[in-house]
């Protein structure tokens, strides 16, 4: 006959997702969309009433055994007889923080015994109140702090209120204690040991080396009183170990971590990612709710046997996407995304994917004059080309996106096409967007091939001379040299065709085909691409007095600099195209 075995079985979310949790189970969202919340349900239903209230789950299953035998023989239920000969079960309470503990008059086994007999709701309302503290484990982010902090010893047996106390009466004390050390010096360089020296208080002290500790505390108390305390140390070790010790310490077969990078450097929060990952097993599930890429990334760095969900808000319902850890994982190999953090997206509200750094941040610092408190990510593709395919990530992920674009999109048919088909158009919408396309491109070819060549003989006229007229020191030679340079890239210039149109944008079409790029504007932007109407970035404070600059680095430093400081006019660029983005994402 199969041993009983505690086990979270089944997470029903208000949207009707079912989510089957495995060993490793992460959840991860923007901030203030639930995760909290529903570890804090999960934690209620298995130890107060088995019937979350409703905000983020419908219902919470886990096993329950046929008898109080099978449970007893699975699991080490501890139960004593007080002064009055009455039965007492106690335990360390779910938030390992205090001592929680049934008492019952009668007889332990026949009175417990009888729940046993019942079914569906009610069996699982009574092992909630019975049982429930001794199989699950819930480190929030505040709790982390306090569980491995100075407090007194345990004066009487079988009341263990602390995880400092439990480990003190672990029979595996060194060995735990050991694992936690190596942990530790690992992320931070320093060694942890359990002082129980005072005997009326345990602490953690930290130091560089313990291993001349022997165990006594008449011997050790000398070196271990010449060592900090780790309640002077900071947020971050405290937390980390408070993970580390709970994790080693308490043998539970539920674990439920509240952001546990909170606090954490990143490197720091990949390795307890990567710690959980290596902290599972058959007998033991972890719930984890994160708002860090580094964290994720520390766990696909181990395994991609995980269930990794992503939690969002439409209103007033929470959403459920079950992602995909391999796709994950090649993400965060990958050199290109990697860079570009298109994992951190994962955790916001919205992504804006942009062709370059400078685009974000400009468009980031705009964005947050036109509306306060956005929770957008924004992400530098590196080109337009990448753009399509960070988008369609972002899209099978359930992650809100838009793309910014210059005009220059427009100057390659092929390249435009992988555009729009992200963007899940009609197919007849596609084809009016090409058409349109198109037009521009003829209007582009036929205008001004003339002047544009004339422009051309000049610069070479003027790169010819300065050739000429080089002589003198290597100095000279040299700064003449730069001179032609520029006049090439000038002439380079000048032979492209849609030069001028991508610094002026629509403002550069005849009134007629400008009216089809607002058609064009407004197909793409429904789905979520935005094409720029001023041109390219460089354009986009000329409403301002700003002219158009090809030196770009120029131009963006008086830009960041001016932006800020100017009034919102949604009848002006950069605040329209900035505003359609938030309107298309909100």
């Amino acid at each position: 006959m199969a041993i009983y075995q505690f086990r979270l079985e089944q997470l029903l979310f208000r949207d009707g997702t079912r989510l089957d949790p495995t060993p490793l189970t992460v959840i991860l969202g923007p901030n203030n969309v639930g995760k909290s919340a529903l570890l804090k349900e999960i934690v209620e239903c298995i130890t107060i009433r088995a019937t979350p209230p409703a905000t983020v789950l419908q219902s919470v299953d886990w096993t329950i055994p046929n008898s109080l035998g099978d449970l007893l023989a699975a699991y080490p239920i501890k139960r004593h007889r007080n002064e009055v000969g009455g039965w007492i079960q106690r335990t360390l309470a779910a938030d390992l923080s205090k001592q929680h503990q049934i008492s019952s008059s009668g007889d332990w086994p026949t009175g417990i015994g009888s729940l046993f007999t019942r079914t569906g709701q009610p069996a699982k309302e009574e092992f909630s109140t019975h049982f429930g503290h001794e199989f699950v484990a819930w480190l929030t982010t505040e709790q982390r702090l306090r569980m491995v902090s100075r407090g007194d010893s345990s004066k009487e047996p079988h009341s263990a209120w602390s995880i400092l106390q439990l480990l003190y009466g672990d029979l595996r004390t060194k060995e735990i204690e050991s694992k936690i050390r190596s942990l530790v010096k690992a992320a931070f360089g320093l060694e942890i040991a359990l002082d129980f020296t005072a005997l009326q208080f345990f602490e953690l002290r930290v130091g560089d080396d313990f291993s001349s500790l022997s165990g006594d505390p008449r011997t050790d108390r000398p070196i271990l009183s010449q060592c900090q305390p780790l309640d002077a140390q900071g947020d971050g070790i405290r937390s980390f170990v408070g993970i580390v010790a709970a994790l080693e310490v308490v043998r539970r077969p539920l674990i439920l971590i509240d952001e546990p990078e909170a606090f954490l450097h990143p490197p720091r929060a990949f390795q307890i990612g990567a710690f959980l990952a290596r902290a599972v097993g058959p007998n033991r599930q972890i719930l984890v709710a994160t708002h860090s890429g580094d964290f994720l990334r520390g766990v696909l760095s181990v395994t991609t046997d995980v269930t990794i969900a992503r939690l969002d808000r439409r209103g007033t319902t929470n959403t459920v996407k079950i992602l995909d850890p391999q796709q994950l994982r090649t993400i965060a190999s990958d050199a290109l995304l990697s860079s570009a953090r298109v994992f951190d997206g994962l955790f916001y509200r919205g992504a804006v994917v942009v062709e370059a750094d400078r685009d974000g941040r400009f468009y980031q610092a705009g964005a947050r004059k036109v509306k306060e408190g956005l929770d957008l990510h924004f992400v530098n593709a590196d080109s337009k080309q990448t753009i399509p395919r960070i988008m369609s990530l972002y899209k099978q992920f359930d992650v809100s996106c838009a793309g910014i674009v210059d005009f220059d999109v427009l100057n390659d048919s092929s390249e435009f096409a992988a555009q729009l088909n992200a963007l899940d158009l009609r197919s007849a919408e596609i084809g009016e967007a090409q058409a349109i396309r198109d037009e521009i491109e003829r209007y582009v070819l036929d205008s001004e091939p003339k002047s544009r060549l004339e422009k051309v003989k000049e610069r070479l006229l003027v790169a010819k001379d300065i050739a000429d007229n080089a002589s003198g020191t290597a100095g000279a030679l040299r700064t003449a040299l730069r001179q032609v340079e520029r006049e090439c890239l000038r002439i380079l210039g000048e032979t492209k065709a849609w030069r001028e149109l991508k610094q002026t944008g629509r403002s550069g079409l005849p009134e007629e085909l400008a009216s089809k790029f607002e058609r064009l504007y407004q197909l793409c932007a429904g789905k979520g691409l935005f094409i720029n109407p001023a041109g390219e970035l460089e354009s986009m404070l000329t409403d301002y007095g700003v002219p158009h600059s090809t030196d770009k680095s120029g131009w963006f430093q008086q830009a960041i600099g001016l932006i800020n400081g100017l009034e919102v006019n949604l009848g002006k660029q950069p605040w329209r195209l900035i505003n359609d983005v938030i309107q298309h994402l909100a």
